[in-house]
């Protein structure tokens, strides 16, 4: 009976050429079934496997076939070889002192010993994983130039620059890199992610070097190094790293003594995010951003004999949520310090229009706390401990200075030079100098308290400027001190050891304000006020009854007791102008308010 022969059908001959590449895929051994590597790799076809066994061996030609796979099992290669063909796969290797070149696509180097030698990619999508690198005379350990290399779990060991990445959408990840000469990492690409990665003691230069835009650099650990981060470019991601640098015992012959910032990034109009990072830095910078929009947000900047912590040149930035902590030496008088760097060092320095600096905790600087230049910048909420100089520093103009509250700085609490600016709702305790020294024409200056300053409460000079709701208690001089007239409304002055209210220049209004309980009067000159209206006034300088045509209509109470001119100070009790008919004096126990003039007894 003669057989049935089934259809060639489109399924059936698919699964014999599957089978076929299957079953023609072989294990080609050195030596074994070929006496040297060279000798397999010319058998070699594609999907093959060529597995080296102990020994040391020598290529001498370039790899070209595809999807080959060669193993070396603690085999040892001595000279350079180029990687052609794509899908390559070499592991298990030790190689010293020869280069790898890499020229196809999809290569993968895995599990590999480099001594002296060094991996060069230019192909796409190569992976290189898991080496181990020492001792390498390039350049860099490992240079990758094509698009979407991926270098991950690599360790590096004294090597001259650990990676060199100038290929697009490349990853740095898991890699550990011990005393590089230069940069662990250098990226010269666009879209390069960086994450980590574990990096110490690098002589020279940062740590991580970043050239182009939409790089995420993350969760690195940096310990030992000149600077840390350093990035060019816009829309990036420099997130949770932590970062130990600086020379803590600088050699002033190397050039290098103050070290380089911890984060340094210079970017252009759309900025990126420097966020939740620490920072410990000994004699550089902390973090440093030239340009625009850039949010330097929940960062921790330790320092100990640095410059600036965090410092911003540009406009449309965001300083929010940081905590700056022993900015300068720290109160460290015997800590070194370069003598040719800026002194002092400031918490964070702010320079442009536009910024916003809210809610960052700042103690123990050497210099300022928060110094801004510029204008419509907002300076709000933040809380300034123990600053070396000013607690807040402000030149410019249309700012808002809101909110703060500062504890004990060595000078000013708030210095505010520039006009239109609004001074509101800020906590200034114990300064060592004035409290708030404003400078300027047309500041709102509002609902502020001055508590135990060294000096005066308030210094105020410039056309055109309001004062509304403040409070000044136990200044160590006056407390509020005036070189131009000022609008005064709801302002409380007492305890100050030099006068309440000094200085008042022509053309000043005062109403609604209690001033009392001043050494060693609570007004002095009071004969050049343009007007007051509902205030309660302790002891003054001088008769107010020669200054009778400018408030004359005015509900004021002034005096206290025993302090009644009229009658040599028999009397105890206040006294004012009352019912537009002169100067009178309430009766012992007597109460009058009707609306001309109010008196109160002690």
């Amino acid at each position: 009976m003669a057989s049935r022969k089934l259809p060639a059908t489109p399924l059936a001959i698919g699964l014999a050429l599957i089978l076929c590449g299957v079953a023609s895929a072989e294990d080609l051994r050195v030596p074994g079934t070929h006496r040297t590597l060279d000798q397999a790799l010319r058998a070699a076809e594609s999907g093959d496997r060529i597995l080296v066994r102990r020994g040391t061996h020598d290529v001498s030609r370039a790899i070209r076939t595809p999807n080959l796979t060669i193993v070396g099992k603690r085999a040892r290669l001595r000279s350079s070889f180029d990687v052609v063909a794509d899908g390559v796969t070499i592991e298990g290797f030790t190689l010293k002192r020869g280069d790898v070149r890499v020229f196809g696509d999809d290569v993968t180097i895995r599990n590999n010993k480099f001594r002296g030698g060094a991996l060069l990619s230019y192909g796409n999508d190569a992976v290189i994983d898991g080496n181990r690198f020492k001792n390498t005379n390039a350049m860099a350990a490992v240079e990758a130039h094509g698009r979407r290399a991926a270098v991950s779990d690599n360790r590096f060991k004294d090597v001259g620059c650990g990676v060199l990445m100038t290929g697009d959408d490349g990853t740095i990840s898991d890699n550990d890199f011990d005393d590089t000469d230069e940069s662990a990492i250098v990226a010269e690409a666009d879209d390069v992610t960086i994450d980590q990665n574990e990096i110490d003691d690098v002589d020279w230069m940062d740590a991580i070097t970043v050239t182009g835009d939409g790089a995420s650099v993350t969760g690195n650990d940096v310990d030992d190094a000149p600077g840390g981060i350093n990035l060019t470019g816009d829309g990036f991601d420099v997130s949770d790293n932590d970062l130990d640098v600086g020379f803590a015992n600088p050699d002033l012959d190397t050039g290098m003594a103050n070290g380089c910032p911890a984060i340094t990034i210079d970017t252009d109009h759309i900025g990126g995010i420097v966020a939740d990072n620490d920072v410990t830095h000994t004699t550089g910078s902390g973090i440093v951003v030239d340009g625009d929009g850039t949010a330097i947000v929940d960062n921790t900047v330790t320092g100990h004999n640095g410059q600036v912590s965090i410092e911003v040149d540009g406009d449309l930035n965001t300083v929010s949520g940081n905590t700056v902590e022993h900015t300068g030496n720290g109160g460290q008088q015997d800590v070194w310090r370069d003598p040719a760097a800026p002194s002092p060092a400031d918490g964070i320095s702010i320079d442009g229009n536009a910024n916003l600096v809210d809610q960052n905790v700042i103690t123990d600087t050497f210099g300022d706390g928060i110094d801004v230049e510029g204008s419509s910048n907002d300076v709000v909420g933040n809380t300034i401990d123990h600053a070396g100089d000013d607690a807040i520093d402000v030149q410019g103009g249309s700012n808002l200075i809101g909110q703060n509250v500062v504890t004990k700085p060595v000078d000013t609490g708030i210095d505010v030079d520039g006009n239109k600016n609004d001074i509101d709702e800020n906590l200034v305790d114990r300064p060592g100098a004035e409290a708030f020294l404003i400078d300027g024409n047309k500041n709102d200056v509002d609902d502020n308290v001055a508590d135990r300053p060294g000096t005066d409460g308030f210094i105020v000079g410039g056309k055109g400027n309001d004062m509304i709701g403040n409070t000044v208690d136990q200044a160590g001089g006056c407390g509020v001190l005036l070189t131009d007239p000022v609008d005064i409304d709801q302002c409380s002055v007492g305890d100050c050891d030099m006068g309440g209210l000094v200085n008042l220049e022509s053309g000043t209004t005062l109403s609604e304000s209690t001033i009392t309980s001043n050494s060693p009067v609570d007004v002095v000159d009071l004969g050049g006020i343009g007007s007051l209206d509902g205030n309660v006034i302790g002891q003054i300088s001088s008769d107010p009854q020669l200054a009778q045509g400018a408030y004359q209509q005015a509900r004021d109470a002034f005096g206290a007791p025993d302090a009644d001119p009229s009658n040599g100070g028999q009397d105890d009790g206040w006294w004012g102008w009352e019912d537009g008919g002169g100067w009178q004096e309430p009766g012992r126990g007597g109460n009058d308010r009707d609306g001309n003039g109010w008196f109160w007894l002690f």
